[in-house]
């Protein structure tokens, strides 16, 4: 596992690949409607406040960009597709597992969409359900 000065995110090329993927498997009309939307989704997860991160660890940060992208739509279609993977490649880039299903991040990202429910109620069991490489 990397240490938080060692984490790294995903690229926005990263990001446009993951969404080319799951247009590819799933369907829907490619492309970036608002590329600075994107950008901001990404630098979001950075954010500090009185020097202290906001979202401190990978499964943190890897929330906040897919709740950006729920609520930010950057792309034309396939956004809530995009949001629902990021929990799970982001954080085993970078050496932790999410032992929770795509099915269940998935509907956790419609409910989100559909303002059902907040950002915590998508860390939450992020923050519970992982496990270190090893």
């Amino acid at each position: 596992m990397h240490s938080a000065d060692e984490q790294f995110l995903i690229s926005l090329k990263e990001v446009e690949q993951l969404h080319d993927s799951a247009l590819a498997r799933d369907g829907g009309m490619p492309g970036l409607a608002d590329r600075p939307g994107l950008l901001s989704a990404l630098g979001g997860a950075f954010q500090t406040f009185g020097g202290h991160e906001l979202y401190p660890t990978i499964q943190d940060k890897a929330a906040k960009v897919s709740f950006e992208i729920i609520k930010q739509h950057p792309f034309n279609d396939g956004n809530k597709r995009t949001a629902a993977a990021l929990p799970l490649v982001v954080p085993r880039r970078n050496g932790v597992y999410v032992l929770l299903g795509r099915d269940y991040l998935y509907k956790t990202v419609l409910d989100l969409a559909a303002d059902d429910i907040e950002y915590a109620d998508l860390i939450r069991p992020l923050r519970g359900c992982v496990r270190a490489q090893k």
